[in-house]
């Protein structure tokens, strides 16, 4: 049955002039159904819909089913390794799952650059520690999918991943740039690897920004994505035809590198038996994968082509089943993979008997693209199955289902919770007591969960909003959470900051100010003696000041001289160069840059 829908358009052709032009007339206002259709999507739409082609990417996605996992609550499918480690292959080889370690490190749950990004995965990955932009290009990898073929070979791995990698990383760098809103120091410019929270602040949808970036600016950006788009498909059909790397070093991008990198690090992953077996169960040749370098790189200028000439559907509000249908298929192959990884990884006849017949279920309602019941019904015959293996001791049957989809509650989940727990005890001290089982079901209930920013900063946006009502209790954990909260790095002052000459009486000419890590806080004395062991004598309360040098919390006492001090600083005034500056600076509280003689 055909829905109706709105359709979106912009330029008729790649020609950064027009595209320009087109992406301007549409900041106003989005296009009817547009906000419809990402509020589909578990990721907040200030996250999708930064820039014009952010959003055109993200409807792509979301249309073909693309939605988010939480990588937090993304349960590895052996402890130890990373959500999606493969497992032993069926003729002996080594395990691939040595690769992919991921570990809960500082609040951080961090795993290898290669283990965690799979090109062929249904589902986007959202990791609240990454930055906006991130998003959308986890979103794109979904849709552009990737290559494979059962007689693949090491070069056409390469290849593939070279293709796949293309269309995400020319939108991080060119498309996505413009009308992109950066903080007043960087508007304007690209950030390669910089990691800023002024301009991550100024993220939300492009309707309802400012318009400060020049029609200009704009037509820059996408004239240089044009020319990396074009190089790299010149590159790549080169490749093909010769057999040999071509490498096209764009700025400090190097995709030839990249593409060989990922190849090397998922050989064993994408020959092993379960990855097989997922493609040819649960992928559908032209719709999920390539099955030819040359039908490969035809789908990626295919989809750009899509993102700026094509007229994109919009279903309209209350019409949007069909979204939800696609996002049903793209779950039920996301559970299949781990399902098959994980059978391979047990080597067991009797365990691939017994689970075969709901893979062959899930696989079917994959293959002919059913609406939402079919994939749920079969959804529901696999989690029933591995529930029942589970009761019999089947080592991990329940992890299979910890996907972490973001649209699923995972609050009631043990192994989800005993995942957080561990990532909330590397986050603080062991002088606090550990959230209760209810109280984790609550953190993971609410909405400062899901919002981006470290496990701790998240955690601690809870506790202020009053998880914890013992308000003893939610005192320590705000304090242990302030004073361990990032970041824990100036590098401007490690490189350049300077103590002025002892026999100056005034400033000389430079920058003065308070270090990138400083947090200031007041407490009650008597959670500041039992967190840091102070003796505080007769003090009720005390305020407290603490920054990172070299990687080392220094807490000091700001009394009310110290306090006066900072409070000036911070409010523009220059404080005079006394020796309670002279402190400041030794402490590290403060830091002085002088100009350049």
């Amino acid at each position: 049955m055909n829905r109706p829908t709105a359709g979106w358009s912009l330029a008729s052709s790649f020609d950064a002039n027009s595209l320009a032009a087109a992406c301007a007339a549409c900041l106003d206002a989005p296009p009817s159904g547009l906000e419809a259709l990402l509020g589909r999507a578990s990721a907040p739409l200030r996250e999708l819909a930064v820039t014009p082609m952010s959003a055109r990417f993200a409807v792509m996605a979301l249309r073909a089913g693309h939605d988010f996992v939480h990588h937090e609550l993304r349960v590895p499918l052996v402890p130890g390794a990373s959500s999606d480690a493969q497992g032993e292959h069926r003729d002996g080889g080594e395990p691939s799952a040595k690769l992919e370690r991921a570990q809960w490190v500082d609040g951080i749950f961090e795993t290898p650059k290669y283990a965690s990004a799979r090109l062929e995965a249904p589902l986007a990955v959202y990791d609240p520690n990454h930055r906006i932009q991130w998003r959308v290009h986890e979103l794109l990898h979904r849709r552009v999918g990737f290559f494979w073929r059962p007689d693949l070979t090491p070069f056409e791995a390469y290849l593939g991943a070279r293709a796949s990698e293309l269309l995400p990383v020319v939108h991080w760098y060119g498309f996505d740039e413009a009308f992109r809103p950066r903080c007043a120091e960087h508007r304007g410019q690209r950030l390669f690897r910089e990691h800023c929270e002024a301009c991550e602040r100024e993220a939300r949808p492009f309707w309802e920004q400012p318009t400060s970036e020049t029609h200009a600016q704009a037509e820059r950006f996408f004239e240089e994505a044009f020319a990396h788009l074009g190089g790299e498909l010149d590159a790549m059909a080169r490749e093909r035809e010769q057999g040999r790397r071509w490498s096209t070093p764009h700025g400090p991008l190097d995709a030839s590198s990249d593409a060989a990198a990922y190849a090397k690090a998922h050989w064993e992953r994408m020959t092993a038996w379960s990855f097989g077996a997922w493609v040819e169960l649960f992928c559908i040749e032209g719709v999920d994968y390539a099955a030819s370098c040359a039908a490969m790189h035809a789908r990626v200028e295919g989809l750009a082509r899509e993102a700026v000439c094509g007229e994109l559907p919009l279903p309209l509000e209350g019409e949007l089943e069909e979204v939800g249908a696609a996002r049903a298929r793209q779950e039920l192959r996301d559970l299949g993979q781990r399902c098959l990884v994980w059978i391979e990884a047990r080597d067991d006849d009797a365990l691939e008997a017994e689970l075969w017949p709901v893979l062959e279920q899930m696989a079917g309602a994959c293959r002919q693209r059913r609406e939402t019941a079919v994939y749920d019904e079969a959804r529901e015959a696999l989690l029933t199955r591995l529930e029942a293996l589970a009761s019999a001791t089947a080592e991990g049957a329940i992890r299979v289902a910890c996907t972490g989809a973001m649209w699923r509650d995972w609050s009631q989940s043990p192994q989800v919770r005993a995942q957080i727990d561990e990532g909330l005890r590397s986050a603080s001290s062991a002088r606090l007591e550990a959230l209760g089982p209810d109280e984790l079901r609550e953190f993971l209930a609410h909405e400062s969960f899901a919002g981006p920013g470290e496990l701790r900063r998240r955690l601690a946006n809870w506790v202020e909003s009053g998880g914890l009502p013992d308000s003893a209790r939610a005192e320590l954990w705000s304090l242990e959470l302030c004073l361990r909260a990032r970041p824990h790095v100036d590098l401007e002052a490690e490189h350049f900051a300077c103590m002025p000459d002892e026999e100056a009486a005034d400033w000389p000419p430079g920058q003065l100010r308070a270090h990138a890590s400083l947090r200031r806080g007041r407490w009650s004395a008597a959670a500041v003696t039992r967190l840091l062991g102070w003796d505080t004598g007769e003090a009720s309360t005390l305020e407290l000041a603490c920054v990172y040098v070299d990687n080392e919390a220094r807490v000091i006492e700001a009394d009310a001289e110290i306090a006066a001090a900072l409070d000036a600083l911070e409010a523009g005034e220059r404080p005079p160069l006394d020796e309670l500056a002279r402190s400041l600076l030794r402490a590290g509280l403060w830091v002085w840059l002088p100009t350049p003689r």
